[in-house]
């Protein structure tokens, strides 16, 4: 979707970020994509391992395109503290989304904890 985040404030919403933000959202939307999968069709035979496969690839190829964009690299840190920087705004997205689904959609909120337990490990 392309609202955002609606629950943050406006001026919070509009105010400059990094770029990897974005990149770390749309990593969170590989994972949403994988675990509403596995969520509806758990039971069938080998989908864990199927859809586990698909979001690390997505994930790996997204961002491999990403770096790869010409003139990127000299407007980002370097690789480790991008990296940082990267799993803190998955975390930071990933909190957000515990508050989202525990009001909207609350037998979804499993999807950002299991999240943040990966994050944090």
């Amino acid at each position: 979707d392309f609202e955002g985040e609606p629950a943050r404030p406006l001026a919070e919403r509009l105010a400059p970020s990094s770029p990897l933000r974005d990149v770390a959202g749309m990593l969170r939307s590989f994972h949403y994509a994988a675990a509403v999968v596995h969520h509806e069709r758990g039971e069938e035979e080998d989908v864990a391992e199927v859809v586990a496969e698909w979001e690390d690839r997505s994930r790996s190829r997204f961002l491999e395109g990403y770096l790869a964009t010409p003139g990127i690299a000299e407007l980002l840190p370097d690789e480790a503290t991008t990296e940082l920087l990267l799993q803190a705004f998955e975390l930071d997205k990933a909190v957000y989304e515990v508050g989202y689904e525990t009001a909207y959609r609350p037998s979804w909120v499993g999807i950002p904890l299991g999240a943040i337990r990966r994050l944090l490990a």
